[in-house]
This record gives C-alpha cells, structure tokens and sequence, in this order.
C-alpha cells in the first residue's frame, strides 16, 4: 500500500516525497516530514491544469485543516525545465484515493475547474468566437491588415485549446475508486 511520489512543485518549494501510509499520507522534504491524516482531509481536487511551457499538467489538490496542498504530475527543475512523471503520478493519486476512501467517507471528490473558473474559461471562449466572427466579416469586406491577420491567427491557434479545456476540465464530482478518465488521459 505505500506508494511513493516524488516531485518538486516549483522554483520556491523544495523536492517532496509523498508516501501512502496506512492511516495518512506522510510527507518528507530536506530535514523535515510530516503527515496528514486522512480523518482531517475534507476535499479533493483532481483536475487538468496545463501551465504556459507544460500543456500535459494534471494536479491532485488535497484540503486538509484549512489549507490545500498539491502534487502535479510534473517534477520542476529549473526554468522553462520540467519532467512528466504521468505513470508514477496515476499509480500514487490511485493509491491516495483508494486509502482515502478507506478510512473517511467525508471527503469531498471534484474533478475539473470550480463553477467560477469554468464560466470565466466559457466567457473567454465566446468572446474569442465573436471576435473570430468578427474578424472574418472585416477579412471579407477587404478591410484586412497584417493585425486582422495575426489575431485571427491566434484565435485560431487557441480556441481548440479552449474547447479542449471546456470538455476535459467541466465541473463535476467523482467517486474515489475510479479517477476521472478524461483528466487521467491528459496526464
């Protein structure tokens, strides 16, 4: 059952072993450990959250008295430097859950953005499709310059993405023995 992970999160955390214990997941880092019990975890966050240089990020959020903490499947090593570690990150975030579940049926389980962050990434969405709508109808009216261009261009460069994070990242609840197959797959 002790499944380990290592990582470290970013420039300013240390490198982090995470260790599925029986009754808490221990954490180790430089000359300092500790724990955290599965009775004081209340949520879970599992969702998909690429960063500017690494497209393939998931992150497993943890609430626990208060405060959050997060593992990725990305292991930080210096700028614009990173490792995948997706294998190692399922097999640990599997074990997580399922020592979780054993020990506090409380928790809360949520995939994807908050509701917040979802209508944001939908208004964001909807004004790239107006503004793409937009920009075609001057496109052909002949009022074209090099700038019409280059955001049409970028639109279209990022509104797949866009769509992409709508579909994988949709708010919703998961239950702890299977994690969600549409964030997993991203990872």
């Amino acid at each position: 059952m002790n499944e380990s992970y290592t990582q470290r999160l970013n420039l300013f955390k240390k490198e982090r072993t995470w260790t599925v214990m029986p009754s808490a997941l221990g954490w180790e880092e430089a000359a300092a450990q500790g724990s955290i019990a599965y009775s004081d975890i209340q949520a879970v966050e599992f969702k998909y959250a690429p960063s500017r240089f690494e497209l393939r990020r998931v992150s497993l959020r943890i609430r626990a008295q208060g405060s959050w903490q997060e593992i990725t499947n990305v292991d930080f090593k210096g700028p614009l430097q990173s490792d995948r570690h997706s294998e190692a990150f399922l097999v640990f975030a599997a074990g997580f859950h399922r020592a979780l579940a054993e020990q506090n049926s409380r928790v809360t389980y949520r995939a994807g953005r908050t509701l917040v962050g979802y209508i944001a990434v939908v208004l964001v969405t909807v004004m790239l499709v107006l503004l793409a709508l937009a920009g075609i109808a001057l496109f052909a009216s002949g009022v074209v310059s090099g700038v019409v261009a280059l955001k049409l261009g970028l639109i279209a460069v990022f509104l797949p993405l866009l769509i992409k994070d709508l579909i994988t990242n949709a708010p919703r609840s998961y239950e702890p023995n299977e994690l969600p197959a549409a964030i997993a797959a991203r990872a």
